[in-house]
């Protein structure tokens, strides 16, 4: 069963702040309207066609880790070949090493930010989500000769990071989808207490259910042909009386 019919199954088994629900995959996204107007709802709830959108950009992800695990592979192939060389010495490969010990660090990183959903909401700059964004950006094979800049200047938020990122890598698609020409933009930024993460161009091709119903996940809403917004973490506890 893929992820998208493991989705579906975990779905059927919800109960939320005392809500139970037992849907079929086709009640999911009735489920998740539902619940938008009130409060955010579990990621495990998305409908069946939010996640196959999402399962394509984890594809296309994985596709690019394969490449540069490739490219890694030949570069460390290339470093054994030099210790056999006369006139060898440690310093000769101690600095390529590192580099290559670098670069699949951050391989671990992106594999882990499109693996199993995990962690709870917490306080955190949205300028690290969009570091983290731009990682897996750089090794989906979809974009791999676009270039993707996020430009995060917005005060803390509080909600599930691993979302947030997912959400700005589906957004990152979208604007990829609506111009095929020019570099995609997006901007993170504050308007009246919320953090609007946009494309610098308007959207095109069709509704995202994904972005959609991971916006309310997040604790946020849709923005109409640009994206997404959520509260800052000072709005959230203005409202808490905090």
């Amino acid at each position: 069963m893929g992820l998208s019919g493991r989705a579906c199954a975990s779905a059927a088994r919800i109960s939320h702040q005392g809500y139970t629900h037992q849907p079929h995959c086709g009640q999911q996204r009735h489920l998740v309207h539902e619940e938008h107007a009130t409060k955010p709802i579990p990621y495990s709830v998305l409908s069946a066609e939010a996640l196959m959108e999402w399962d394509a950009h984890v594809e296309s992800v994985l596709r690019g880790v394969a490449h540069a695990l490739n490219n890694r592979a030949a570069s460390m192939s290339a470093l054994m070949a030099l210790v056999v060389e006369p006139d060898y010495t440690p310093q000769t490969t101690r600095v390529m090493l590192s580099a290559e010990v670098d670069r699949l660090h951050e391989i671990v990183g992106v594999v882990r930010a499109v693996g199993a959903p995990k962690g709870d909401a917490e306080a955190f700059e949205p300028v690290e989500a969009a570091r983290a964004a731009s990682a897996v950006l750089s090794l989906h094979a979809a974009l791999r000769d676009r270039k993707v800049l996020i430009n995060a200047v917005a005060p803390p938020v509080r909600t599930c990071r691993w979302m947030f990122v997912r959400a700005l890598i589906v957004l990152a698609g979208r604007a990829a989808l609506a111009d095929r020409k020019n570099a995609i933009t997006l901007e993170i930024n504050e308007v009246d207490g919320w953090v609007h993460a946009t494309a610098a161009a308007p959207l095109s091709g069709g509704r995202s259910a994904y972005l959609e119903e991971i916006a309310v996940a997040l604790g946020g809403e849709p923005v109409a042909a640009s994206g997404f917004r959520l509260p800052t973490l000072a709005t959230l506890r203005r409202r808490e009386g905090r």
